[in-house]
């Protein structure tokens, strides 16, 4: 977070224009997808420091900061505040390639801002490093642990949702590695850092004493789950939203979606207390000052969804809540109204396709008569949906693309829906999945699929099939007629890098400040 802070100075800014992306420019250029990249790259900066100037990226990140929000977001604004944005979601796909650069030997100003920062946390000569590790995470993950052995004797160990999909491999590939922890963590690293034998540890993968890599079989009990978050420590003062994350339940209560892995990063589904819940949210709104929250469970399970709504409701707890959530048959109207009561104020909805052909392919076990439904409730209600979505399913013909596009332009319309189109997004057959497994041995619906480029990949090609050109005119075409749209209107379009904004959009709607920009 410290180093997205300072690249979001205009210090920084110039530096990155005038040094990194030329650097990386050189580093890559025998790839012209890369270079196309870092170009366009370079065309956005040049054209914000052109027609806003860095300093004042930097000033609108300070205000943000400062959660005067009124400031960014007002009629009275000097800019579009997604500039800000925008720039710091380009700024994560440049750390990413900066510490590749690194890793074969050539420092950009990335890696040595990063390595300050490793020599102070060596300097604490610490016994055990953790680190949680997203896919997305993983390069920055690899480049901290080599440079952090390479400082001093220390143990550094890996969880999290990738550890568990590959912590062997992980070992295997990487001697920066001692240990990783598959599935939930708690009792396991528990009795790790208590210096139990690593053999005895469930759900642990380690080196023997011959260095052969061994992985013991998960055993976890639910009772050791901790639900409250800590988040002492953290700079939250850096980050751009005050939005703080927990959880109400770990898994999916539905797992059985054809194309899903997600379901595979706990042990199983179960649930915190509502009551609990509502403890957690309490402790901490008071403890970091906020009102702002984004459950992140896999989805909100409604009927614990309801619960923790309605005991909200009678402790008259003053939150905005964001939630994902799933179309449940069971799903009422009034529990979307008891849940807007309470502060649950944006739902990103998980739909993928509104194809009934595709959703029965897929098991989705939902209706587009279902979804109609919990939409208007949703609407009527003052709840901003947003709904998760994805084209190129196999199987998928342009005829049913076509049905989920005008689906999504019907509800965009009449304002049903937030302006949010992931549907852009391409099909991504991962490793264990459902639809994965089914297909090892015959690939037919695929056309032709592909092996893994390593043993640390999820992602498994596969042939597009003759139809894609058009699916993905089709798409173009859509895409560019639901721009002009949200210019028109003065929406803001939605986006995963600052996926609770809406939240604050919303809250200073409803103090009477008049807002330059909507997000509906």
């Amino acid at each position: 977070m410290e180093l997205h802070d300072y690249l979001l100075t205009a210090e920084a800014l110039r530096r990155i224009e005038e040094e990194l992306i030329p650097q990386l420019l050189d580093f890559n250029r025998v790839s012209v997808e890369e270079i196309r990249r870092l170009r366009r790259f370079l065309e956005q900066l040049r054209g914000v420091a052109q027609t806003v100037g860095y300093a004042e990226i930097e000033h609108q990140k300070t205000l943000m900061q400062r959660r005067d929000y009124a400031a960014v977001f007002g009629h009275a604004a000097t800019m579009p505040p997604l500039a800000v944005f925008n720039i710091a979601s380009i700024n994560r796909v440049l750390v990413d390639r900066a510490l590749a650069m690194a890793m074969l030997g050539e420092p950009t100003m990335i890696s040595q801002f990063l390595a300050t920062h490793a020599v102070r946390i060596a300097s604490l000569r610490p016994a055990v490093v953790g680190i949680s590790l997203l896919q997305i995470q993983r390069r920055a993950a690899i480049w901290f642990a080599q440079t952090l052995k390479s400082l001093g004797d220390m143990t550094i160990v890996i969880g999290g949702p990738d550890a568990t999909s590959f912590g062997e491999q992980y070992l295997r590939a990487y001697t920066c590695f001692d240990a990783a922890f598959q599935f939930e963590a708690e009792d396991s690293f528990a009795r790790f850092m208590d210096g139990a034998p690593p053999e005895s540890i469930p759900g642990m993968a380690y080196r023997d004493a011959d260095g052969q890599v061994r992985a013991n079989l998960a055993d976890y009990d639910k009772a050791q789950s901790t639900f409250l978050p800590d988040f002492s420590g953290l700079s939250l003062e850096k980050y751009l939203l005050p939005t703080l994350p927990l959880s109400a339940s770990r898994g999916c209560a539905f797992a059985k979606c054809k194309f899903c892995n997600h379901f595979r990063t706990y042990s199983d589904y179960y649930e915190n207390d509502a009551h609990k819940t509502v403890d957690n949210l309490s402790a901490l709104a008071s403890r970091y000052g906020t009102q702002y929250f984004h459950f992140v469970d896999d989805m909100l399970e409604h009927r614990l969804g309801t619960a923790i709504a309605t005991e909200i409701l009678r402790r008259d707890l003053d939150v905005r809540i964001m939630t994902y959530a799933r179309f449940e048959p069971r799903f009422t109207p009034d529990e979307v109204d008891i849940w807007s009561r309470a502060g649950i104020r944006l739902i990103e909805w998980g739909l993928e396709s509104a194809s009934p052909t595709v959703l029965k392919a897929m098991s989705k076990g939902i209706s587009l008569q279902q979804v109609d439904d919990l939409l208007s409730a949703a609407a009527d209600s003052g709840v901003l949906s947003k709904v998760l979505m994805f084209h190129n399913y196999p199987g998928e013909s342009v005829d049913d693309l076509r049905e989920s596009i005008d689906f999504l332009r019907q509800r965009t319309l009449n304002r049903r829906l937030r302006p949010f189109f992931a549907l852009r997004g391409r099909f991504e057959l991962r490793l264990d999945t459902p639809i994965e497994v089914s297909t090892r041995g015959d690939a037919t619906i695929l056309g032709k699929r592909f092996e893994r480029s390593s043993a640390l990949s999820s992602l498994i090609e596969y042939h597009d099939g003759p139809a894609y050109d058009l699916k993905r005119d089709e798409l173009e075409r859509f895409l560019r007629e639901m721009a002009e749209l949200t210019e028109a209107r003065n929406v803001l379009p939605a986006n995963d890098d600052y996926v609770s904004l809406d939240l604050i959009l919303l809250e200073l709607a409803a103090s009477g400040v008049p807002l330059a920009w909507r997000p509906i």
